[in-house]
C-alpha cells in the first residue's frame, strides 16, 4: 500500500487511510482490532464510495454495492 504524503499531491485525492501496524501480537487479534479493520475496510471500498461528501449519497451507494458483493459474485 502506498503511503500518503503529508504535501498536497493529486495522488493524496484517493480518500486511502492510513493502517496502523499491527501491536497486539500477545493478545493475538491482529486485522481484527478496529483500529487496523475499520481502515482496511474502508480502503477496499470504490472510489465513488469513499469520495461521498453527504451522508444521504453514501448510504444507498454502500447499501448496493454490500448487495452485489453477497448476491451477485
Amino acid at each position: 500500500m502506498k503511503e500518503k504524503s503529508n504535501y498536497n499531491l493529486r495522488s493524496n485525492k484517493d480518500t486511502i487511510l492510513g493502517v496502523p501496524r499491527k501491536r497486539s501480537k500477545t493478545l493475538g487479534l491482529g486485522d481484527r482490532v478496529f483500529c487496523v479493520a475499520a481502515p482496511s475496510l474502508w480502503n477496499k471500498l470504490p472510489s465513488k464510495l469513499r469520495e461521498a461528501k453527504i451522508l444521504g449519497t453514501f448510504k444507498p451507494l454502500l447499501q448496493t454495492y454490500l448487495f452485489k458483493e453477497a448476491f451477485l459474485k
